[in-house]
């Protein structure tokens, strides 16, 4: 029974190699729209047989010197270059060419995506019995899967197309982050009269800053108030969950707790990403990770610098390839803290992985006081690149919200300059938009509990 299986599951039995010298013959025989679609099309992996293969790559070549394709040219350079090649040749010639030739491309591509799903899980069942880790042997199992079903070989596309497909597409809902100034922010596209107003879906997002500047609480704080309405994840690494949970006790009824999964077992970058791949399978969208320091890369045995960029370009392919929103919180080196530039710490390309940098820092307060926070945008392809104004940060909330405030006066939601009188203030309003341009009032800006005793720095 063991040997019928083995005979069943042989590689050799995914392939059509009759339709093989089907296509190769008509693209000899015929000369027309089709066949220069085809041969863009074409890769050498569609081929089975080692010599259509062959063919296939002499064909290419005779293309790059302007030789016509027919019987004869085939042959006579077949002749020239390979003798042994007449025979393969001759075996194609006698079969008839196909009329369907696109036709006869979208088969073997099928037979080339189910060879390498058939190379993909015997190399890793091979894998999993040299005692190689489960989770690691799901992971190379679920990436190749996703690779096959993302494998695309249709034909150039000219502007117009996509133009039509653009203008046929269902606007997405607008996902407010719940802090005002950042969706007020946000919601202002970078293009003048886009329909791309808010967060939109397959963005990687590093949070950076200064240290104690609220990073994980301003993650927490999008993802508590995401969690009401869709599925969320988080990865606390800085922490254990004890800790998560206490900090969430005072602003719990501002959250989706059935909406709000949590992952703090397994911290390898790859063991990362199979659980945000079964995530966006349950239909999450976003995703928090705390931190980039705390996630391993054992598997990868190259230089420090390596380890660290292969996690920005692992996530940022889920992000693209799931339609998912990643917030990354990431250390900065030291080296550029230095000359001020905001990247990640230990890779030089983290930063070109990533969609959008926020950097969130601590003003120096004329009072003493450090509840003032600044949230720039160093890297931006979202919207604008830097809040018009501070946002303050609530330490007994452990929340930030986007109250302006005169500069003598951090309890002040009101707008007043640098230096002006408070006499001629005036009051905030945001608004939101939604998919179909409703507008409505955000909530009423936060001010600050004024029995809050301001420590001093």
């Amino acid at each position: 029974m063991a040997d019928d299986n083995r005979a069943q599951f042989n590689l050799a039995n995914l392939t059509d190699v009759e339709t093989e010298k089907s296509l190769l013959f008509s693209l000899m025989e015929f000369n027309n729209k089709e066949t220069v679609m085809a041969l863009v099309r074409l890769r050498l992996d569609f081929f089975f047989d080692e010599g259509h293969r062959d063919i296939f790559i002499l064909m290419k070549e005779m293309i790059d010197r302007s030789i016509p394709l027919n019987v004869e040219s085939v042959r006579t350079e077949v002749a020239s270059r390979d003798i042994g090649l007449l025979k393969s040749l001759q075996n194609v010639i006698l079969r008839d060419p196909t009329p369907a030739i696109l036709f006869a491309v979208d088969a073997l591509e099928e037979w080339d995506r189910k060879r390498k799903l058939h190379k993909g899980l015997l190399e890793n069942l091979t894998a999993l019995h040299n005692s190689e880790s489960a989770i690691h042997c799901a992971q190379r199992v679920t990436d190749v899967a996703l690779d096959v079903s993302l494998t695309s070989t249709k034909a150039l596309k000219n502007y117009l197309e996509l133009e039509e497909e653009f203008d046929q597409k269902i606007p997405e809902e607008v996902v407010p982050l719940g802090i005002d100034k950042v969706d007020a922010k946000l919601r202002k596209s970078p293009i003048p009269g886009s329909r791309v107003k808010g967060m939109p879906f397959g963005k990687f997002i590093l949070i950076m800053g200064d240290p104690d500047a609220g990073k994980t609480s301003l993650m927490l704080q999008i993802l508590r108030h995401i969690s009401k309405t869709q599925k969320t994840l988080f990865f606390p690494f800085e922490f254990d969950t004890d800790e998560m949970i206490e900090m969430n006790r005072k602003t719990e009824a501002r959250m989706g707790k059935e909406n709000f999964y949590v992952e703090a077992d397994r911290n390898d970058i790859h063991d990362v990403a199979a659980q945000i791949r079964i995530f966006a399978q349950m239909g999450g969208k976003f995703v928090g990770i705390d931190s980039q320091m705390a996630v391993t890369n054992i598997t990868n045995k190259g230089t420090s610098e390596q380890r660290e960029t292969e996690k920005f370009f692992i996530l940022q392919r889920l992000c693209v390839s799931l339609g998912l929103v990643i917030f990354f919180i990431c250390q900065q080196g030291k080296e550029d803290a230095r000359s001020n530039l905001k990247t990640p710490m230990g890779s030089k390309n983290g930063a070109h992985f990533a969609h959008a940098i926020w950097y969130v820092s601590v003003p120096k307060d004329k009072d003493g006081t450090n509840y003032h926070r600044e949230l720039q945008f160093p890297k931006n392809k979202i919207s604008g690149t830097r809040l018009p104004a501070p946002l303050i940060f609530n330490p007994k909330t452990l929340e930030f919200r986007g109250a302006q405030f005169d500069e003598d006066s951090p309890y002040s939601t009101k707008t007043v300059g640098s230096g002006r009188k408070p006499a001629q203030c005036e009051e905030i309003v945001y608004e939101q938009e939604d998919a179909q341009g409703n507008v409505s009032a955000l909530e009423t800006p936060w001010i600050f509990d004024t029995q809050i005793e301001m420590p001093k720095v």
